[in-house]
């Protein structure tokens, strides 16, 4: 849990600083909030799409990571 908190707060850092613009459309917290166009009317989707697919990547990429550090583990006793 604090590698989550950790995570978010490190993101949410390298969001507010404007001169990481060219990374900002790749950090997960950028989008966080673009999930309220879809109580809006007209629906706009655009943006909750690139939040879907920018969090999809990050659970691939930490997936990833999970699975290889515990194919090496015997989790199993």
């Amino acid at each position: 849990m604090a590698a989550v908190a950790g995570v978010a707060v490190v993101f949410q850092v390298l969001d507010s600083v404007p001169q990481l613009h060219a990374i900002h459309p790749y950090l997960l917290n950028h989008w966080w909030l673009s999930f309220g166009d879809l109580l809006r009317q007209p629906m706009d989707s655009t943006n909750v799409g690139h939040g879907l697919l920018t969090a999809l990547a990050y659970v691939g990429i930490f997936l990833a990571l999970a699975w290889s550090r515990f194919s090496g583990k015997d989790v199993s006793s």
